[in-house]
């Protein structure tokens, strides 16, 4: 019994992991802050590793992964492109990108919990504790990122420790003062991430779901407005037909927008990625990490992405 249901519990970690995998790569192709970018990345990167442990485990066991995708993991992931794409400010942006993130970490953190309460193999349960200690760090970074008790965490990408540490003057000079700074110099210290990245079915069944949801409830209420103004006659066949069309012809006006729309984002958007990252990980070699008051993290993020933008812009034109 122990054995059968250790196997259940790795296989729909597995599952979760890779969706996880996954969704890190999809939203670090939606953020322009290479730093943030190559932390998502190497999050992903992550997956990888916990995915190769759980599948060494279900070897053991006589077992393999199940590496099917879900509906759901994949209109989650396609969502993540839309709500990026029609958001206009890059703060904004980060900031829809990194909360649909901490749904999906929110959920992997209560898998583990489940699996734990479970009767594991004792080997199994070591792992599956040091994956959830893990996963838990990641969530605390993620929710500082996104603001938590009047603080939030910044993060830019610099080609020179010099860079960094003008862009700390440039913040205190403007009365900015971070409450603690990090410089991590990651030359030789990360993984190139050549997984998962984001696919344009996956955006179009996220924009036709999306899409035909938002057509139903448009035409139910398109139908309440007429019966309620009284523009509708009171036939009980007519107004059967009204109730019954109304909605359907929003769900499918809905799906085809909404389809369209997510080819558009999704075709739009995989292109330019893994130049941006190759070239982040060419030239980045500081990656400082500063938390700040969140009313003005947006400003402390403007005054980093400044620094040395002229350089930067024309060593990638």
């Amino acid at each position: 019994m122990k054995h059968k249901q250790t196997e259940q519990e790795l296989r729909r970690l597995y599952r979760i992991l890779d969706a996880g995998e996954a969704g890190y790569a999809v939203s670090a192709v939606n953020v322009n802050n290479r730093g943030l970018k190559v932390l998502l990345k190497s999050f992903a990167q992550q997956r990888i590793m916990f995915k190769a442990e759980v599948r060494a485990e279900l070897q053991q066991l006589g077992s393999e992964a199940n590496t099917r995708s879900g509906l759901l993991s994949a209109i989650h992931r396609g969502r993540i492109n839309i709500f990026a794409a029609l958001t206009i400010s890059q703060d904004d942006r980060e900031q829809a990108v990194l909360k649909e993130i901490l749904t999906g970490e929110r959920f992997a953190l209560n898998a583990y919990k489940q699996a734990l309460k479970k009767d594991l193999l004792t080997e199994v349960r070591k792992l599956l504790e040091l994956q959830m200690e893990e996963v838990q760090q990641v969530i605390e970074q993620l929710s500082l990122m996104r603001g938590r008790e009047g603080k939030r965490l910044v993060i830019r990408l610099f080609e020179t420790e010099s860079d960094a540490e003008k862009a700390l003057a440039d913040m205190k000079n403007a009365g900015l003062h971070p409450d603690k700074v990090e410089h991590l110099d990651f030359r030789g210290n990360i993984d190139i991430y050549e997984g998962k990245t984001t696919t344009v079915t996956e955006t179009i069944i996220s924009g036709a779901v999306g899409g035909a949801l938002w057509g139903g409830l448009i035409g139910v209420l398109a139908g309440v407005g007429i019966h309620t103004a009284g523009l509708a006659p009171f036939d009980a066949v007519v107004s059967q037909n009204i109730w019954t069309y109304l909605p359907l012809a929003g769900i499918f006006a809905g799906e085809f927008v909404g389809s369209i729309l997510g080819f558009a984002i999704g075709v739009g958007i995989s292109g330019e990625d893994s130049y941006q990252y190759e070239m982040s990980l060419k030239r980045g070699k500081v990656l400082l990490i500063a938390i700040v008051d969140a009313i003005r993290a947006s400003e402390a993020g403007k005054i980093m992405s400044l620094v040395n933008l002229k350089a930067r812009e024309e060593s990638t034109a």
